[in-house]
């Protein structure tokens, strides 16, 4: 079983952008 989970994010220079990425890498995900 597959315990990574890749995401690629676009754009995440803003303020809403930098709490979503934040909360992917808490929850586990691989964030590109």
């Amino acid at each position: 079983m597959i315990t990574e989970k890749p995401v690629c994010v676009t754009g995440a220079s803003g303020f809403i952008a930098a709490h979503i990425l934040k909360e992917l890498l808490e929850n586990g995900y691989r964030v590109r």
